[in-house]
């Protein structure tokens, strides 16, 4: 099965966008959140159109089809950026790709301004002449077979060609590979939450935020945090940082501890892209709490058919009585 990388048609995009979709799932946020609704047939069409249009008007941009040379099947796919005398402009989110959700939208912008800083500021140090890998899939039947190292080649090669640098921004699942091929950088790192009290601390964890870039997101209007024991620790207009490459988010307000039924079923719309799997395990739960409450309501239905005792009286001497 020779695999064979070579630039895509506008009839191969949507075959591109459906591996990306796959191979990513719903296991990177980022993802999530720049293809809105990708798991559908509506988001998948939608982002399917977007990606053949950045090919069409970006002429530094090359999709990249990775092809089994026995079948013809497309198995993965790469985006190359080639640039020369790049210059960096702010590349907001448009509104009609969240479905004109203006909260959605707010959000997306916030996230993308924190995840292309560092990217940005390699195109700057750089003059913005350099090679810079996007994005690379691979169709989840096709991995670990090296579609990938074929896909990273070709960007390596045409580096050398240009005399120039071959940039990446690689997630925990694709950094072996690059390593592997001669890539260097540093690991996404995170912040763990620790609760102290005391100024000192309070003023370590913000240099530790200072040094990661985080970013303001602007316009959150809750938080919530579901624990284990069915609770939610619920943050109303809170203020949100972040800093999506070094997988870090800061919130900042008064956390309130809630029950679940406090907020279902207004919390359901406001769940985002989270997965189909804990969007069920919500759902049974509140079912679960609902049933409980109609059993014992029920439960004092029937007691009201049963007679109050008078002072003085138990079964045993009505049936006497009688």
């Amino acid at each position: 099965m020779p695999i064979i990388a070579t630039p895509a048609n506008d009839e191969d995009i949507p075959r591109l966008f459906e591996i990306a979709c796959s191979a990513f799932a719903r296991n990177e946020h980022v993802w999530d959140i720049m293809w809105p609704e990708h798991w559908t047939p509506e988001g998948r069409a939608a982002g399917a159109a977007r990606m053949l249009e950045t090919k069409r008007t970006t002429p530094s941009t090359t999709y990249l089809k990775a092809v089994d040379t026995e079948t013809n099947e497309i198995v993965g796919m790469a985006k190359w950026n080639l640039w020369e005398n790049h210059k960096v402009v702010s590349s907001d989110p448009k509104k009609e790709w969240y479905f004109n959700d203006e909260k959605e939208w707010r959000y997306a912008k916030g996230i993308m301004e924190s995840f292309l800083e560092e990217r940005n500021k390699a195109i700057e140090e750089r003059n913005g002449t350099l090679v810079s890998l996007d994005i690379l899939t691979v169709d989840p039947k096709w991995q670990r077979k090296g579609v990938g190292e074929v896909l990273v080649k070709w960007g390596i090669e045409e580096a050398d060609k240009r005399g120039v640098e071959a940039i990446v921004e690689s997630s925990v699942f694709g950094r072996r590979l690059y390593e592997k091929n001669g890539g260097k950088g540093t690991p996404r790192r995170k912040v763990k939450k620790v609760n102290r009290t005391g100024g000192g601390d309070d003023k370590k964890l913000q240099a530790a935020l200072k040094k990661m870039n985080v970013q303001p997101i602007p316009a959150i209007e809750e938080v919530n945090m579901f624990k284990q024991d069915g609770n939610v620790i619920h943050f109303s207009a809170p203020k949100v940082h972040a800093s999506v490459p070094s997988n870090t988010f800061a919130i900042y307000g008064n956390g309130e501890d809630k029950e679940l039924t406090e907020l279902v079923p207004g919390i359901l719309n406001q769940l985002g892209p989270d997965s189909l799997a804990s969007l069920r395990k919500l759902a049974e739960s509140y079912q679960s709490m609902q049933k409980s409450a109609e059993g014992e309501d029920k439960k004092d239905d029937d007691d009201d058919e049963i007679p109050d005792l008078v002072e003085g009286e138990n079964f045993e001497s009505k049936n006497d009585v009688e």
